[in-house]
């Protein structure tokens, strides 16, 4: 049983991990639980390596790491959805009870998001294990609930950076799907053939994660036209939703676009990549890409500034603040102009990346699960 919910950073390593199993495991049975809201469902319901996908009710409890306690107890409509919330999360255990009593997994893999706390818990009473998965440097606090029940805890980055009890912990990189992989010179060339982009081009993919990101978006415009000013320097931009006004009309040099379903095919033809510091890191690390993070400041928990610390530490990306960027537009320019004109500078980042993220985290985690089902 694969269970995960939320964004795209939770299910997208879920296909990853059902992919090896199938692989390895011709007579294995998959059933993904996810929250009723999720919004990448279809990704789970489309997949051939996924027997059948079940829905339950899960609730979060809303976080603001800038938010002080005055602030959240005047805050009335936050206190109520997760009150609110508190009720599905009730509701969504006797639902777990249920499933688990009537599907009888063998192990259960929590890659996190809030509706692990009830199969959690559910999983607990019914004394069926469970592994969870941490991508960040900061544990999710889904898994925090439900951490001292797990058999096992697997992890993203170095385990040293985690409270979880060391003999129950190991370090395993995070799953990505096969179609992230190291990019030769002839596939960097493939890849630009297919989505239009020159060969000899300088090539910037920006990308704010499956959500997009407005605040980012917001900066990179104040840039954007200073970017295509020289004519062998291309931007492809992943925006999300929110398109900010202030981008270029689209052109040959500047394109945009809301959702990439083959995002391996424009990160891969890059040679510079603007994100958030994300699981999407482990993605660009396998394809051997130089890194700008820019880490969402407002995320619960702080895990993308966590993340981005890691980063800067071990030179393995080119950390930027947004409230720097978001006061200094400019600043974020000079960092892309001089990155891409420096090769040097992108191997060495790109070493350090692969350092960060080990590979072959689906193969590791399909070890532990078929280890533990037996």
């Amino acid at each position: 049983m694969l269970v995960g919910g939320g964004t795209g950073g939770h299910i997208l390593p879920l296909l990853a991990v059902a992919r090896k199993l199938k692989k390895d495991q011709k007579n294995i049975r998959i059933v993904a639980v996810i929250d009723k809201t999720t919004r990448f469902a279809h990704l789970l319901e489309s997949s051939n390596d996924i027997d059948r996908v079940m829905r339950i009710s899960a609730g979060k409890l809303r976080r603001y790491p800038n938010q002080g306690l005055t602030e959240t107890i005047l805050d009335i409509k936050t206190t109520v959805l997760n009150i609110r919330d508190g009720f599905r999360m009730i509701a969504g255990v006797f639902q777990a009870i249920g499933l688990l009593r009537q599907q009888q997994p063998d192990v259960i893999f929590i890659k996190g998001g809030f509706v692990g706390v009830p199969v959690g818990i559910a999983a607990r009473l019914n004394r069926v294990p469970f592994v969870t998965h941490d991508s960040d440097a900061s544990p999710g606090l889904a898994n925090k609930i439900i951490a001292r029940w797990a058999r096992m805890h697997t992890v993203g980055l170095d385990k040293s950076l985690y409270s979880y009890p060391d003999t129950k912990t190991i370090q395993v990189g995070i799953p990505t799907a096969v179609e992230f992989k190291n990019v030769t010179r002839e596939l960097k060339k493939a890849y630009r053939k297919e989505i239009g982009v020159p060969a000899s081009a300088k090539l910037i993919f920006v990308t704010g994660g499956s959500q997009g990101a407005q605040s980012l978006n917001d900066i990179i415009s104040c840039i954007s036209h200073s970017l295509i000013a020289e004519k062998d320097i291309y931007v492809i931009h992943q925006t999300g939703r929110y398109i900010s006004p202030d981008l270029p009309v689209d052109n040959d040099q500047y394109r945009t676009v809301e959702y990439l379903a083959n995002l391996y095919c424009y990160s891969g033809a890059a040679d510079v990549i603007l994100s958030r510091t994300g699981s999407t890191m482990a993605e660009f690390a396998a394809q051997g890409k130089a890194v700008v993070g820019v880490p969402a400041p407002q995320l619960a928990g702080g895990h993308q500034v966590k993340n981005a610390e890691i980063l800067q530490k071990a030179n393995a990306a080119i950390v930027l603040k947004e409230s720097d960027l978001k006061a200094d537009p400019k600043k974020l320019l000079t960092t892309l102009l001089d990155l891409l004109n420096d090769t040097d500078k992108q191997k060495e980042l790109t070493e350090n990346l692969a350092k960060v993220y080990p590979p072959n985290a689906a193969d590791k985690i399909t070890e532990v699960l078929i280890r533990m089902a037996e």
